[in-house]
This record gives structure tokens, sequence and C-alpha cells, in this order.
């Protein structure tokens, strides 16, 4: 059977990763031969341990072969994830959110537009490449230097992008954490002040979309009110609202509110 650790899976390049097979055992006799292959297209080396150093960013598939004194042979792979170097630029680039707009973390689904202001970087930029949740997505060479994120499904993500100057110095940008929320996913978030029954909501404003805000003493029998509404915060396309049910939340303690919400 292979077996190898690596004392450092994952880390920002240039990584310098150990493996080890002495692990490995054979059931029926000894291994005699220890094949490596580090998966950066540097050819393979052979023993129990190995160590390489890899320079770029990418995810290797690292292979352990071994051969015991009968002929048999069995391997194991395992992938090392090496993430952008974090140092030679003199000062870290931002990414700028084109859509919905630098500073608000909320973004549809489907196709996000990114660009990388690498104006703070010292000497001429070479390339940009960006990460999201850790696995390249896209590269680009001529400025402004542009993304698009396709086919983005609902959920988290983390974009970083590292730029890279003619003298072969490199930096990456600090993390931008945002969420892809669906057209019709209002992010309610209810809360009580004052007496009053409130939630707090994402708005697109684009007008595909339109809230109906109802009351109901149980999950049944809900009527439609006019909430008061209070604007938060506005960025482009996408607007941060709070809306409050008028009446005292003591004339009926049970009270739920929700929004309903439609598009043409």
């Amino acid at each position: 059977m292979a077996a190898f650790t690596a004392d450092k899976p994952t880390g920002a390049a240039p990584l310098m990763v150990t493996f080890d097979g002495s692990t490995s055992t054979d059931s029926d006799g000894v291994i005699t031969k220890y094949s490596w292959a580090n998966g950066d297209n540097g050819g393979s080396s052979s023993g129990t341990t190995m160590s390489y150093t890899y320079k770029q960013a990418g995810v290797y598939p690292v292979c352990l072969a071994v051969r015991d004194d009968l002929g048999g042979t069995a391997s194991i792979t395992q992938n090392i994830v090496v993430t952008p170097a974090t140092s030679g630029g003199a000062n870290p680039p931002t990414i700028t959110l084109t859509t919905p707009g630098e500073g608000l973390l909320t973004a549809r689904p489907g196709n996000l537009m990114v660009q990388a202001d690498a104006s703070a970087v010292s000497g001429t930029v070479a390339s940009v490449e960006f990460w999201l949740n850790d696995e390249p997505c896209s590269w680009d060479s001529l400025a402004p230097f542009n993304a698009t994120l396709s086919a983005l499904p609902p959920g988290r993500y983390r974009l970083v992008a590292r730029v890279s100057d003619t003298t072969g110095n490199s930096t990456t940008t600090p993390a931008v954490n945002f969420r892809a929320l669906v057209p019709e996913d209002a992010e309610p978030i209810p809360s009580i002040s004052d007496g009053l029954l409130s939630m707090t909501y994402y708005r697109f404003t684009d007008g595909t979309v339109s809230y109906t805000a109802q009351r109901s003493s149980s999950l049944t029998g809900w009527t439609t009110f006019t909430p008061t509404e209070l604007t938060l915060q506005t960025y482009p396309t996408i607007e941060v609202r709070k809306a409050t049910d008028p009446l005292p939340i003591g004339t009926d303690p049970r009270r739920l509110l929700r929004q309903i919400i439609s598009t043409p």
C-alpha cells in the first residue's frame, strides 16, 4: 500500500513541501522502489522522501508509486494547493467590484464583472490573476484588468487578485467576500424595537422585483399592509431597506411579518 504525508499541503508561493512515504507498507514482502512525480512538470525523483519548491500558484497532483520485491506496484495521489504569492510588490492593489459596486457584499448570481485597480503597484504591471474561493478563475494582461465570473450560483464567495509586474515581483490583494443572492431572496432580518416589528432586507432597484408586506397572527390569514419603510443604504442596483409594521406589537404579541416577492 502506497502512503505519504506532506508537511505543507497548502500555502503561498514559493512553497517548499517535504513529502514522506516511509509509512508505505507491503503485506507479502518489502518495498524496493519509491518513485515520486511532483505535479509541476519538473520531473520525478526516487527515495523514501522528497522535497520540492512550487514557485507558481496552482493545484499540483503529487503521486507516489511503490514497487515490491515481487514486481507488484501501487500508487497514491494528493493535491498540493499553492496560493498566490503574498510578497514582492511595494503596495497591495485593490479589487473594485464593478457590479454591484465596491463596498456592497451582495450580488446577483450569474455573470459578475470584477476589476483590479493596480495603480498602487510600483513598476509596470504585467498581468493580473483572479482567484475565486482559492481557485484560479481568470487572467488578464491588459489594463483595465477585468474578469467576468461566469454562471455564479447563489452562495458565498471569496475573491483575491494576484498582480505581477514586469520585473517578476507580485503582490496579492486583500480578500473581498460577497454573497450572490437570487432576485427573490429578500434576506429578511426581523427585529423588535419601540413596540414595533420590523425587518431589514436587500432590494434590487432595477424594477425587476416588487415587494408586498403582509402580517398575520399565525401562519394563515395573511393580510396586506403598507409598512413604514426606511432606506438604510443605497448602492448601484441594490438598496438596503427596513420595513416596519406601523401597529404596536402589543396589540397582538403573536403577529408575524413576511415579504411577498414577485418578478414580471
